[in-house]
């Protein structure tokens, strides 16, 4: 930590050309997830935009630097565009000074909506997910496509036929002939594009939507950003809070499952009182979803299988009986059997 704290120090003196800049609270790690590592800190001696709390959030040496320019730049334009997003201060690209590219940004008040299942706001949770998720959806998409453009970002690479390009890529590449099958039913079924998308967070969780004194005040972690129909971002949260690892002891593993069920089902009936939801759509991006979660395992099952070693970043779908049930419902949506190596 000391390492970190002084490189992040010496980086933001230089950057903000400020080299009585010092620490009022130093870096403590707050939580830590898939793709990075989250530190809240303040500075000492800031222009006022910098004095607040703040997060830095540094990503995996093996993540493209490129993540946090695009993060930042979904971030700040939803931001602008009146959703409750943290700004983002500052990012770097390169994996100097911290060992990975990182960006800096404002710190939203609260805890997350998981922390908050456990608190008297608990039957309001499934009314907040929906109604944030809502009204990002109807967000002009168009602002967000020339934002992307003006940072060197294809905007189409973060559609439904982008994602799922993507997708059969990476099964081809890594060999995964058991998902196959399940790939060539989305592409025969993809739905067409929307007249108009809608701005899809990507990995709408409770976990990513934070609250405070009775009021959602930030939704984080947008590295999965799209422009896409809302179904991709329902559906997707669908899939999560189904599939979802639940980190509990064995004996506390059955109440758990019926309470996110009966969260899934509030949160998707208080989402169609807010906007319709075409089934069909639905069932599709779901399905595009799960194929996704098996060829992120399986990917890394190949390059074990091959010798080469999982990478560095854990995998939420590497316990058998999680796999099983994602393969299960994926059959149930497609009529069609999907496999990762392990399990074939």
């Amino acid at each position: 930590m000391e390492k970190l704290d002084a490189a992040l120090l010496s980086h933001l003196q230089r950057a903000l050309a400020s080299p009585a800049l010092d620490y009022v609270e130093s870096p403590s790690q707050i939580s830590g997830g898939y793709d990075t590592q989250i530190y809240a800190f303040r500075l000492a001696g800031a222009a006022h935009e910098w004095s607040g709390p703040l997060v830095l959030r540094l990503f995996r040496v093996e993540t493209p630097g490129r993540t946090a320019r695009f993060e930042a730049t979904v971030q700040n334009t939803v931001a602008a565009l009146g959703a409750c997003a943290p700004r983002v201060l500052h990012w770097v690209e390169e994996p100097e000074p911290l060992g990975g590219a990182f960006l800096i940004m404002e710190r939203a008040a609260g805890g997350n909506l998981l922390s908050a299942l456990a608190s008297r706001d608990a039957l309001r949770v499934p009314g907040w997910l929906a109604d944030t998720q809502a009204r990002l959806h109807a967000l002009d998409a168009r602002a967000l496509e020339r934002a992307l453009v003006a940072a060197g970002f294809d905007p189409a690479a973060r559609s439904a036929d982008g994602e799922l390009a993507e997708t059969t890529g990476r099964i081809e590449s890594h060999a995964l002939s058991g998902l196959r099958a399940g790939a060539e039913w989305l592409a025969a079924a993809r739905p067409g594009p929307p007249a108009l998308p809608a701005i899809c967070h990507g990995d709408f969780h409770p976990l990513n939507v934070l609250a405070e004194r009775g009021r959602v005040t930030g939704l984080i972690d947008w590295t999965r950003a799209h422009l896409s129909w809302p179904e991709y971002d329902v559906a997707t949260t669908r899939a999560l809070l189904t599939h979802g690892p639940l980190r509990v002891p064995a004996w506390l593993a059955p109440p758990a499952h019926a309470a996110r069920a009966l969260l899934r089902r509030a949160y998707l009936a208080a989402y169609r009182r807010r906007r319709p939801l075409d089934p069909d759509r639905m069932r599709w991006f779901e399905a595009l979803r799960l194929l996704r979660f098996l060829m992120e395992e399986g990917s890394e099952q190949a390059a074990e299988l091959a010798g080469r070693g999982r990478s560095s970043k854990p995998s939420p779908w590497a316990d058998g009986d999680v796999r099983r049930g994602i393969c299960e419902r994926f059959e149930s949506l497609t009529s069609v059997r999907v496999r990762t190596p392990k399990d074939a």
